[in-house]
């Protein structure tokens, strides 16, 4: 069965991992006989098993590509008799054979986004996601809790078209494992206003008051100016320069060096579509603190601390609510102790193979 892989909006980030982990495992198997499309600079990113055959647009640019995904590309699937059309976004072409949408947005972040232009991007997105989900027969996602974010009551019976295919990570061996600083805690993610540093920050400045030695390294990237500016504010005015180091991405290896030797992972963060920080933290055995939601849940289960958090983003009470848990997990060594075993084993039950065989069921279920 000859099937496609459209990843024209796979560029970078959890997508661009998730498309280089499941499809060495895909191309596997003997059943399917796949086709990627991809612009040129993705391709330059992703290690392409030689049985894959290649289509690569020259239309670039989001009209153009837009107009490729929506009429050359359902012309391709006919044209080489595809039975199925995997698409990596939220979104799919329309009149292609059997697409299959992946959705992989949690639209919760545009509730967080003070920029007008942004809110109606993800208003655009939910109603664009919800069109596709009436058009294709399967859609694969990588959070159960999605179902009722875009299949609300009166979509439910869509809800039988979903499958969970969920991400696993890629942990790096260490030649020599570093000693855990109890009193280090660290935190991963990209500066977005759904992160809500803020709120970790005033947590830690009244762990500190408690922990003087305490020390928060903050991994990730300036993407939103305003809500960088707001971070660095913060710092200064909690005055804690001393206490907190930001830092920029890292490389694999690099990343479990820091999950190692860090006594406490924590996310503040309000809306993810898949935490995979938290999953790779409990991978590193490094025990973990995270907000009390579904999509935290569905990662952590019960092997991972809960704060519960206010809808309304009371900084300050929540910030009470994470300090309180901090200090409890930094104190508590048997407790921490056993959520980095119960850590371990949950992140173990993710595996890559077993989510390609829900895509490669997926597809095959579509060859009549």
């Amino acid at each position: 069965m000859k099937a496609i892989i459209n990843a024209l909006r796979t560029t970078s980030g959890g997508s661009l991992t998730y498309l280089n982990s499941v499809l060495p495992h895909v191309a596997q198997n003997e059943d399917l006989e796949l086709i990627l499309v991809a612009h040129k600079h993705t391709l330059e990113k992703i290690k392409l098993p030689k049985n894959v055959r290649v289509e690569s647009p020259k239309e670039t640019g989001f009209l153009k590509t837009l107009w490729y995904e929506q009429v050359k590309l359902p012309q391709l699937a006919h044209h080489v008799n595809a039975k199925a059309v995997l698409n990596i976004a939220n979104f799919v072409p329309l009149f292609a054979p059997n697409p299959v949408v992946f959705v992989t947005n949690n639209p919760d972040v545009g509730k967080y986004s003070r920029n007008w232009r942004e809110k109606i991007r993800w208003q655009g997105l939910i109603w664009l996601t919800r069109l596709c989900l009436l058009r294709c027969p399967a859609v694969l996602c990588n959070g159960k809790y999605l179902k009722k974010r875009y299949a609300p009551v009166w979509l439910e019976w869509l809800d039988r078209k979903f499958r969970y295919a969920p991400p696993a990570c890629m942990t790096e061996d260490l030649e020599e494992t570093p000693k855990r600083n109890p009193l280090q805690v660290l935190t991963v993610g990209d500066f977005y206003a759904h992160k809500d540093y803020p709120t970790l920050l005033h947590a830690f400045s009244i762990v500190l008051k408690k922990l003087p030695d305490a020390r928060l390294i903050i991994v990730g990237d300036s993407v939103d100016e305003d809500v960088t500016n707001k971070i660095k504010a913060t710092i200064y005015d909690l005055d804690l320069q001393y206490a907190v180091q930001i830092q920029k991405g890292k490389n694999r290896k690099e990343m479990a060096k820091l999950y190692a030797e860090s006594g406490l992972f924590v996310s503040t963060s309000r809306a993810e579509a898949f935490s995979l920080t938290v999953l790779e933290a409990m991978a590193m055995g490094t025990p973990a603190l995270v907000g009390d939601f579904d999509f935290m849940r569905e990662v952590g289960g019960t092997s991972v601390a809960y704060a519960p958090l206010l809808n309304d983003v009371s900084v300050k009470r929540n910030a009470g609510y994470f300090a309180e848990n901090m200090l409890d997990l930094m104190r508590n060594e048997e407790k921490s102790a056993e959520l980095s075993e119960k850590g371990k084993k949950r992140a173990a039950e993710f595996n890559w193979q077993r989510t390609a065989n829900i895509i490669i069921d997926t597809l095959l279920s579509l060859k009549k």
